[in-house]
């Protein structure tokens, strides 16, 4: 009760105290930059024949399924690579982007005065690159989806265009890269199976 009065004598002062946060939490949140996420998922199939694959491994469903995890595993590691995210970053022309690239944002004076100052000399395109990769793999996630072949591909932006196409490109990059490793592959087994072919009818 003695706290009930309390409050009843301070009930206005609770209330522009109420108030005036939820006004200065409204206007903190004006001033905070979005980030969307946006996310691509690769399904890993298998491929795997008589010819690629051991007949232990064929009879071993536990061993089957210690090589799958270890094959998605393994293309998590392709899709953080540098050199798909560079085709990736490349594709998009990010090092024009401010989010990515402070250089870029800005009018041409003040980029020109910056580089004036003791800190401010231009960094080689090199390094430039560099910073801009860093910048997308700090905003880049890839994992494997429990329990499945599937990996996801998530990518945060400040722009919704970029968080989309930042997952979609470095997807399609990976998809391009798995195409043309499994026409490699396929040309060095057809080369195999022709010089065996070519030795057994010789043998016959």
């Amino acid at each position: 009760a003695a706290l009930l009065r309390a409050i009843g004598r301070r009930k206005w002062r609770i209330a522009l105290f109420a108030v005036s946060a939820a006004i200065a939490t409204y206007i903190g949140l004006t001033f905070v930059t979005p980030q969307y996420t946006s996310e691509a998922r690769i399904l890993i199939e298998r491929e795997e024949n008589s010819y690629k694959r051991p007949a232990d491994l064929q009879n071993s469903s536990g061993r089957n399924v210690q090589t799958d995890q270890e094959a998605v595993a393994s293309q998590v590691e392709v899709l953080l690579s540098r050199d798909l995210s560079a085709g990736a970053v490349n594709a998009l022309n990010l090092k024009d982007d401010p989010e990515f690239n402070k250089d870029a944002g800005g009018s041409t004076l003040w980029r020109k005065v910056s580089r004036l100052g003791p800190l401010g000399g231009r960094p080689t395109e090199a390094v430039l690159k560099e910073r801009v990769l860093d910048a997308y793999l700090s905003r880049l996630s890839v994992f494997q989806l429990q329990k499945s072949r599937v990996i996801a591909i998530s990518f945060r932006s400040r722009n919704p265009e970029t968080a989309a196409n930042g997952a979609n490109k470095l997807a399609d990059l990976y998809l391009t890269w798995q195409q043309n490793e499994k026409i490699k592959q396929t040309k060095e087994e057809t080369a195999w199976l022709s010089a065996q072919i070519s030795q057994l009818t010789k043998t016959v």
